[in-house]
């Protein structure tokens, strides 16, 4: 077996659904493995998934009792039957040639870690003030690229070869989201160990999911709260040598940033030309994320 394609999912029956018929409707019957690792899901995850099983040659369903987004990707690294896994999430939906382009780069390329890009999904309708850019995580390459230091690819839709993940153990478990808490940074710290290894981490914008904005998303306390943990979690996945340094530095980009941030976006809202909630965010957003690095430093 060539391929595994690992979806975990804790409570999204609806949603898994759609990602599930959406795979059906384009992957050969026979050609992949499709792997569902429930996090103890209690909404009825598991008949969703006994219902699709016979539309696939090789399809396990498989229960992981430790609660988190780590130790379910884990434990589809240890069920993979594939050379390779491709780790989606349960609120995609996958284009037409998404699973054949993921194929076609294992089969044509000496790539051990590679991942795609993914397009919001306005399955609900949008508000006015809510930007799109500050859901959108793909990068703006063009054409397969060797990522840097500081680049990532994202984890809806990220594919690595089974021995690589194997030989750098996995996804450290604590990091990711556990049941509904937000949480961020397994991707980055796996893609970091395989860097340091010398394993290239390759962009590979041919590959392409539709991924779900739920509305909750649509909350300024989420998008506030968001940008706090992912200033704590990049704290988590970061070497800090000089704590001290690192706690004054984040701390003043982080007062620069809100002042500039007033400055720039206050005289928009004054003459009508930013909604109220567009402005809290622009403004706070990542100013947020920047004293969470120093906060997390302090506190850790």
């Amino acid at each position: 077996m060539v391929l595994t394609v690992c979806i975990c999912t804790y409570n999204r029956a609806d949603d898994l659904k759609e990602t599930l018929k959406s795979i059906k409707g384009v992957a050969k019957k026979d050609e992949i493995e499709l792997l569902i690792i429930d996090n103890n899901s209690n909404d009825g995850t598991d008949d969703i998934c006994n219902s699709f099983a016979s539309d696939f040659t090789f399809f396990r369903y498989c229960k992981e009792l430790k609660q988190g987004l780590s130790h379910a990707r884990n434990r589809g690294l240890n069920e993979a039957s594939g050379d390779w896994i491709l780790y989606l999430d349960d609120d995609i939906q996958v284009e037409a040639n998404t699973i054949a382009e993921c194929l076609d780069t294992i089969k044509n390329s000496r790539y051990e870690v590679f991942g795609g890009k993914d397009n919001p999904w306005f399955k609900y309708p949008r508000p006015e003030w809510f930007l799109e850019s500050w859901i959108k995580n793909s990068l703006s390459y063009d054409k397969d690229t060797v990522l840097g230091k500081n680049e990532h690819l994202i984890g809806c839709v990220f594919c690595i070869k089974k021995s690589v993940c194997q030989e750098l153990g996995g996804f450290n478990t604590s990091l990711g989201m556990i049941e509904k808490k937000i949480g961020y940074g397994e991707e980055t710290d796996i893609q970091n160990r395989a860097k340091a290894l010398g394993v290239d981490c390759v962009y590979t914008p041919s590959i392409v999911v539709k991924h779900l904005v739920p509305e909750y998303k649509f909350k300024i306390k989420w998008l506030l709260e968001s940008g706090f943990v992912l200033g704590r979690d990049i704290v988590k996945t970061k070497k800090i040598n000089n704590e001290t340094l690192s706690v004054l530095k984040y701390a003043t980009i982080a007062s620069v940033q809100l002042l500039v941030h007033i400055i720039s976006f206050t005289p928009m809202i004054l003459i009508q030309q930013m909604h109220y909630k567009t402005w809290f965010v622009k403004v706070f957003r990542k100013p947020i994320k920047w004293f969470s690095m120093s906060y997390s430093i302090v506190t850790k």
